[in-house]
């Protein structure tokens, strides 16, 4: 299997751009800056959800835009010289939400039995983010799980 290849710069500027104004565009809809593309009667959902929508998008265009600038690692690392205020920026961005999910995951494991907590554990499943999958008869019959009736 080979490694993934990273976006050259100048491409990572044209995301950077499109999703940022995505995201800006949903927003202004979602605030009612712009009109509602079809008229009222096109929409199937709250606005607020539109605004949160085009703030996601504005978000990752700028975390995108940060990172290129930033000529982060593949890990995600701002170089040595990266400005604090970009790095400030990566912060409230993206690290909040890594440090937000682990924080989650603890939450989550604690309310498992500990028979499934163990097995996760030690299996390095909650470490990644990649996906794993337990099927519900081994819930049932390994981990102490009632079966729905």
């Amino acid at each position: 299997m080979t490694e993934p290849r990273l976006a050259k710069p100048r491409h990572n500027y044209i995301y950077a751009a499109l999703a940022a104004a995505v995201g800006a565009y949903f927003l202004a809809v979602g605030l009612g800056l712009f009109p509602i593309p079809g008229g009222p009667s096109n929409l199937h959902g709250p606005l607020w959800l539109l605004a949160c929508a085009g703030l996601a998008f504005f978000f990752a265009g700028v975390a995108i835009a940060c990172q290129t600038l930033g000529h982060a690692n593949a890990a995600g690392d701002l170089h040595a010289a990266a400005p604090r205020w970009m790095r400030a920026l990566q912060y409230l961005i993206g690290d909040r939400q890594r440090n937000i999910s682990a924080k989650w995951t603890n939450h989550m494991l604690a309310a498992y039995k500990p028979a499934l907590r163990q097995y996760l554990v030690s299996n390095h499943y909650m470490d990644t983010l990649a996906f794993h999958t337990i099927s519900g008869r081994e819930l049932i019959d390994k981990f102490g799980y009632k079966a729905c009736p």
